[in-house]
């Protein structure tokens, strides 16, 4: 699609928003830029919001890249929503207040595009004023470079976005620049924990592997006395069993270190 380049009308810590129209058509829409070198969380935004549509969130129109000013350029563009954020919105009224019916309306339309996406394994994960923009059809869901696919901590990340909506100050301050440079830390939380459920299943944890320190056979027999006074003969037992096991495991991998 060719298409010129407006006025810019925002700028966030990864790209520039600008206002653009179509050559062919006229159609006006916004166009969200960067480097294509320093372009990957907007490739990833690209990625996710080319897959959905929904009323409640800013739709998606294309992307391309260009050159400008000998610099190549990655374009993300997005349905275009004239009047601004909703914080825009907040701040030009007296007080800084929203009417309460207007206030029910937003709030509606929000829950309904974070519903949306947490049914489709999504999680926003940036859920703020500055990233609701509103138009004459009401609020709709924006910026989804932080977005997160669903996995093991899916629960903590939807409660997350409940605490945007509330604008919660550590939210505001802290968990976006975290999300920027943690963004990886879920999948390898989640690859830990598969690798977990698998090692207990085959047996393999716990065991010598996972034990920094040696129990000599006159430790294990006092704690088996213990247990026994107690009356858990049955985890004596196993507790006997699992020191037979690691006993034959260093018997064939050799001594382990203290």
């Amino acid at each position: 699609m060719d298409w010129t380049r407006g006025h810019t009308i925002g700028r966030g810590s990864t790209a520039t928003v600008s206002v653009a129209t179509s050559i062919q058509s006229g159609d006006v829409f916004a166009v969200k830029s960067v480097e294509l070198s320093q372009s990957g969380f907007l490739q990833r935004e690209q990625k996710i919001l080319s897959s959905i549509i929904s009323p409640f969130i800013v739709s998606y129109k294309g992307c391309d890249v260009t050159r400008k000013n000998n610099k190549v350029m990655y374009n993300l563009f997005l349905e275009y929503m004239p009047n601004g954020s909703l914080s825009n919105a907040i701040h030009a009224h007296d007080g800084g207040r929203l009417d309460e019916s207007l206030i029910r309306i937003f709030t509606y339309q929000i829950l309904q595009g974070l519903d949306y996406l947490h049914l489709n394994g999504l999680v926003h994960c940036d859920i703020k004023s500055s990233n609701i923009l509103v138009a004459q059809s009401g609020a709709k869901i924006a910026d989804f470079g932080m977005m997160c696919i669903q996995s093991s901590f899916m629960q903590v990340l939807v409660y997350h976005d409940l605490l945007g909506m509330m604008q919660h100050p550590h939210h505001a301050k802290v968990t976006p620049k975290f999300c920027k440079q943690y963004a990886h830390v879920g999948d390898v939380i989640n690859k830990a924990l598969v690798e977990y459920k698998e090692e207990v299943a085959n047996g393999s944890f716990p065991g010598p592997a996972h034990s920094p320190y040696k129990i000599n056979e006159t430790e294990i027999n006092g704690f088996m006395s213990e247990l026994q006074k107690l009356g858990l003969d049955k985890a004596a037992a196993s507790t006997a069993a699992a020191a037979e096991k690691i006993k034959m495991s260093v018997s064939s991998n050799g001594p382990a270190n203290d």
